[in-house]
């Protein structure tokens, strides 16, 4: 129903303000080594992963050159208990910041665990000088897509009418 054929969904921010009424409610710590496998079993958990070899191949082939970047771009959300519940990172493609592998355990509220991990990621693009942002949903997670489209984000639509077509009963979809 939600997917309408769409596999991925980029999405374009085109500044980083935060929302007037954005507050983080949640606490975050950055990536320390070894924290491979904490974010392959969020991997996992979220169903992006099918097991831990799989996990641990996109890892290495995401981040293999620039591991010593992570601790100041890669993040992990935490619950009361201080246990890791997802992750996200700050990343770059050429000079456009993005945000990258936002992964969450799907037992949490999708739209407020969404929403304050891209809501931190912003911030964290424009403390590391970003102007602007864009992230890619893979799957149907119309949850996380309204928390995106909340804070700001929007469709970047690169197709043709077929895709803006699309797009447009997507949102109208999530408007009712």
């Amino acid at each position: 129903m939600f997917n309408q054929g769409l596999y991925a969904m980029t999405l374009f921010r085109p500044d980083l303000c935060l929302p007037e009424d954005w507050v983080s409610r949640a606490q975050f710590r950055f990536y320390t080594p070894g924290d491979e496998a904490v974010w392959a079993r969020l991997g996992i958990e979220s169903g992006l992963f099918e097991n831990n070899a799989q996990a641990e191949s996109a890892f290495d082939h995401s981040f293999w050159m620039d591991r010593p970047l992570l601790n100041r771009r890669m993040v992990f959300m935490l619950d009361e208990a201080h246990r890791e519940i997802a992750t996200m990172t700050a990343w770059f493609d050429g000079g456009q910041g993005t945000l990258q592998w936002l992964m969450a355990n799907p037992s949490l509220p999708v739209h407020e665990t969404h929403y304050q991990l891209a809501g931190y990621g912003l911030g964290l693009l424009g403390r590391l000088e970003y102007q602007d942002a864009c992230l890619t949903l893979c799957g149907d997670n119309a949850q996380a897509l309204r928390a995106y489209l909340y804070l700001g984000f929007r469709p970047l639509l690169g197709g043709g009418a077929e895709e803006r077509e699309k797009w447009a009963r997507l949102l109208d979809q999530l408007a009712n």
